[in-house]
């Protein structure tokens, strides 16, 4: 027969004594994570002769931290994609960008050729037939002059808004 403290021992599950960072590293969470377990009482800790922190994780924990792996990658692997599937998919983009590409090619084009068939409608702007042009060399002999200070009254320019409105 077994003895009362021998029945305990087969009650309690199985513990053992983890740092902080192996802890982290068994449990797949950052030290930091630790410690807030530990400070929230989730996770038990003892202290080493030495002063250092030990975590102690007992079965239950280790197993229920190993399936969460397995689903984790699991599920990792369910959203990866074939690589054959990745390279038809880009290539259909490819190719409907292509014609997107070529649909704006074209309406670029009909756009230019509107354009330029109603600017041949517009007729070209000529001056009235009673106002004489006046010729470039003389605006910029007078502008030389000008700067000079050698401008004579007589042959001073008017300003193109009194000459619009006809003043004298």
């Amino acid at each position: 027969m077994h003895s009362n403290a021998d029945s305990s021992t087969f009650d309690q599950p199985i513990e053992r004594r983890f740092t902080v960072h192996e802890a982290a590293r068994v449990l797949g969470i950052t030290p930091e994570a630790v410690r807030s377990r530990i400070q929230r009482g989730t996770l038990t800790k003892d202290k080493g002769e030495d002063g250092s922190v030990y975590v102690r994780l007992n079965a239950d924990q280790l197993r229920t931290n190993a399936d969460e792996h397995t689903n984790q990658s699991s599920s990792v692997r369910d959203e990866t994609i074939d690589p054959t599937q990745l390279v038809e998919r880009m290539a259909s983009e490819i190719d409907h960008l292509r014609e997107m590409l070529a649909l704006r090619d074209e309406e670029i084009r009909r756009r230019d050729h509107l354009l330029a068939a109603a600017l041949e409608r517009i007729p070209a702007i000529e001056p009235p037939p009673d106002t004489p042009p006046e010729p470039r060399d003389a605006s910029e002999t007078a502008s030389e002059e000008r700067g000079k200070g050698e401008t004579p009254p007589d042959t001073e320019q008017r300003s193109w808004l009194s000459r619009f409105f006809g003043f004298d």
